[in-house]
């Protein structure tokens, strides 16, 4: 979670520049460098949604114009939101394809970078399933990176860490 005021860094820190990529996609190579390792023991399916919070209002960012009313909910398996798009993805390289979706359709209302950054927060959830090919033990996990500025332009550079 990158949380600070304008100026303070947390663009830097999740998206980062094309010579030191940020957390986002680091995070993610690792993922996918880790499932590439489990192929013999284990079924893995990672997926991942887009969402931004502006002004108190949830918008699913790989769907233009936000997409319906959405809203937190509560279920066995912990929080979500019902109606969020989620893509299953095979590569980091299709992470990437979905931040530059998401960067199109963020909130753009406000022209002062101030007042947009302090009222946006962005979240970017990679979901994994996985199924033990032995045990036939299904494991699910979700790592919520989120940040207060949405800016991925740098991000395509990052692929071949």
């Amino acid at each position: 979670f990158a949380y600070g005021q304008t100026g303070s860094g947390k663009t830097f820190t999740m998206a980062g520049p094309p010579d030191n990529c940020g957390v986002n996609t680091r995070a993610l190579d690792e993922l996918f460098q880790t499932v590439a390792t489990r192929g013999k023991e284990h079924n893995d399916i990672i997926t991942v949604s887009v969402m931004e919070v502006y002004n108190e209002t949830i918008r699913d960012l790989l769907v233009e114009g936000g997409g319906d009313k959405l809203e937190v909910r509560q279920s066995p398996d912990g929080n979500y939101v019902p109606g969020l798009t989620i893509v299953r993805v095979q590569s980091l390289a299709d992470v990437v394809q979905l931040l530059a979706i998401a960067d199109r359709f963020r909130a753009s209302a406000a022209t002062n970078m101030n007042e947009h950054s302090s009222r946006s927060h962005m979240m970017l959830t990679a979901y994994l399933h996985s199924e033990n090919k032995l045990t036939g033990i299904i494991t699910k996990g979700k790592l919520n990176l989120v940040s207060m500025i949405i800016i991925y332009e740098f991000a395509h550079y990052c692929i071949g860490m």
